[in-house]
């Protein structure tokens, strides 16, 4: 039957090895499904294979779901054109994923998916992230801030898009309201790990990083992904909090290892954001030379692609090591 991808399934009550093991299980399942549970079984293994880091497996999903909404339209149609968005951003492809999120956005119209505005929300969130535009999307903050509870999935974005607006103060006063509370095992899992992570280490709240660097200790090799966006690897998060938190060794260990993972799934986009995390903290800890290493690594890894927001970054990086 059809196979429960909700992403809270992924965190520390299975861990990776057994996250590898259920996304084996899971195709299987899917491969033996009746064909009135193959279409879902296959869309919700996609994100068990981007957990578990099988770029074969979340490729195969994408492939079978869209043969089974080949020449109608249906939910199934919208859901291959989201993970295709997700795929395209994965390999650096921004162009091929706009157009695959407006095509999911005029599925899921047609269709009237009531859920239709979180994945046009979180796909474009992720698009915009590489294209330096979250600043942008200060109309989606606005709203989000004003949502649901202050643990659920709405806030974190909000307060993500203060932190690249530039306004730390709403981002830290966001942070504050999840002082104290518990993360939902939930889909919304990874969204809501992943960016309070990025804002406690934006706003150097060490306290919510340690708390956070508790929360996800147990992710360690699994990758985060839900709705229409994938966050890379959890150890790239838990590198990026334990640097915040002065353990530069043990953040060292961890960004190699996002960075080998995300060289796994072959996704040359987030293996330049972690060269670029890495070399930032580099700098900061003085190792210039180290850091510029990670630099050129990150260069190699954005080539010839339409990075704009990785590529303002490799530019800081060469303005900054220039002036040293």
């Amino acid at each position: 039957g059809p196979v429960c991808a909700s992403a809270g399934y992924f965190r520390a009550s299975l861990g990776h090895a057994l996250v590898v093991e259920s996304t084996a299980m899971a195709r299987r399942a899917a491969v033996e499904s009746a064909p009135i549970h193959a279409g879902g079984t296959w869309g919700n293994l996609f994100y068990w294979a981007l957990a578990a880091g099988d770029r074969a497996i979340a490729e195969e999903s994408v492939r079978e779901v869209k043969s089974r909404a080949a020449g109608s339209t249906n939910r199934f149609g919208a859901f291959a054109h989201m993970s295709d968005s997700m795929l395209q951003v994965i390999d650096g492809n921004i162009d091929a994923a706009t157009a695959s999120m407006r095509a999911m956005d005029e599925a899921m119209r047609s269709i009237e998916l009531p859920e239709s505005a979180n994945y046009h929300t979180s796909t474009r969130l992720m698009i915009r992230r590489e294209l330096g535009e979250l600043a942008d999307l200060g109309y989606i903050a606005d709203v989000a801030e004003t949502l649901g509870h202050p643990a659920g999935t709405a806030r974190p974005i909000a307060a993500f898009i203060r932190v690249h607006q530039g306004n730390l103060d709403a981002a830290s006063a966001a942070l504050d309201l999840v002082r104290g509370e518990q993360f939902s095992d939930d889909a919304g899992y990874p969204l809501v790990v992943s960016l309070w992570s990025e804002v406690a280490r934006a706003t150097n709240d060490l306290e919510m990083c340690q708390v956070l660097a508790d929360e996800i200790s147990l992710t360690s090799g699994l990758h985060y992904a839900t709705g229409g966006i994938y966050f890379g690897a959890a150890d790239r998060v838990r590198a990026l909090l334990h640097d915040a938190l002065g353990e530069p060794d043990l953040a060292d260990d961890l960004f190699a290892l996002a960075v080998s993972q995300h060289e796994a799934i072959r996704s040359p986009t987030w293996v330049a954001r972690t060269e670029l995390d890495w070399a930032e903290s580099l700098f900061a800890r003085g190792r210039d030379d180290d850091a510029l290493l990670h630099a050129e690594r990150a260069r190699t890894a954005i080539g010839s692609l339409e990075l704009p927001e990785s590529q303002r970054r490799l530019d800081n990086l060469s303005v900054r090591s220039s002036n040293s």
